[in-house]
């Protein structure tokens, strides 16, 4: 390669930081180019001083130990009207919690994440995987040596952040990440979803899944809810008759003069993403409660999108019962 003054020098660097997807470390540059790392360290530094002096809509930052060029966030409305994608890691509130949580306190196990947020993590741990914001970082030692997780390069990257020394609090973290509520990782303190449900403001809920078999728990939580004065409609396909009251296919067949307040679902989550959009299109819903061992992130976020709360992995029996003794 031949000499290169340093105004080339500096124009190789932007070729490179332009073109490259992921961030740049300077080993990987000093490699490329054949020059100390030193000496692409001092050029990269004039090139954002002279980025920023002459305001420019590009900058060079230091993320995950590499540089990566950015857009300034300034502009960032004018670059949504050109390019609106489909979010790619739109984070639902429960996978967020749990992100927060592995970030704060990685490495650690399935078991330690459950026991904080009181649910199961196992819907909002594989996006996250996915994601490539989270993956498995070695085993504990201990009773069957279970996995333990950490966060990614990719996390990094995602949260504009130079290594994990750079991590905000808590409670800052969930305000810039669109989750206003303080993550709180005391159980004891944990606010969690569904017990600030306002019943008084329910009159109907359709029970999708709601079972003739006195047994289940589908049938077991509607007749509660029944005999608590609320309007029970089962939607079930397979019987005509549920509590006395007529059953029908789905969401869609109810008719409209009915009111439906909740849609409390009693199928398994792959069964969970029709529902919510039947739910999303009818008008006068405002709640889709998935119960016990029911959660499905992408249709949460569907829902929460539109407009209507979500509860996930949640009894509403139980809740029910909860706001009755706090009353």
């Amino acid at each position: 390669m031949g000499l290169m003054f340093p105004r080339e020098t500096k124009s190789v660097i932007e070729c490179l930081l332009f073109v490259s997807k992921e961030p740049l470390t300077l080993k990987t540059m000093s490699q490329i180019m054949e020059l100390p790392e030193e000496e692409i360290k001092t050029l990269i530094e004039e090139l954002i001083t002279e980025y920023n002096n002459e305001q420019r809509g590009i900058n060079i930052q230091l993320v995950a130990n590499g540089y990566q060029m950015y857009t300034r966030p300034e502009f960032a409305p004018y670059i949504e009207k050109l390019y609106k994608p489909q979010s790619t890691y739109g984070l639902s509130k429960a996978a967020l919690e749990t992100l927060a949580i592995i970030a704060y306190k990685q490495p650690i196990t399935r078991a330690e994440i459950e026991a904080i947020r009181g649910v199961k993590v196992d819907s909002s741990l594989g996006t996250l995987i996915e994601k490539n914001l989270v993956k498995e970082v070695g085993r504990k030692e201990g009773p069957g040596r279970p996995i333990l997780f950490g966060t990614t390069p990719g996390f990094l990257r995602y949260f504009g952040l130079k290594d994990l020394s750079e991590l905000p609090d808590p409670e800052e973290f969930a305000y810039r990440h669109g989750n206003a509520d303080r993550l709180d990782f005391d159980m004891e303190n944990k606010q969690r979803e569904g017990e600030q449900m306002n019943f008084d403001a329910i009159k109907t809920i359709a029970v999708v899944g709601l079972s003739d078999k006195p047994e289940k728990a589908s049938y077991r939580v509607a007749k509660y809810l029944q005999e608590c004065g609320y309007r029970i409609i089962p939607v079930n396909p397979m019987v005509d008759e549920v509590l006395g009251e007529k059953s029908f296919p789905d969401l869609n067949s109810i008719p409209a003069d009915i009111e439906i307040d909740v849609v409390d679902i009693f199928r398994r989550p792959v069964d969970v993403p029709p529902v919510v959009e039947q739910a999303v299109a009818r008008k006068g819903v405002k709640v889709v409660w998935m119960q016990e061992g029911i959660v499905h992130e992408e249709a949460a976020e569907v829902a929460r999108r539109a407009g209507l709360e979500v509860v996930m992995d949640r009894c509403i029996l139980k809740e029910h019962q909860k706001c009755k003794l706090n009353k």
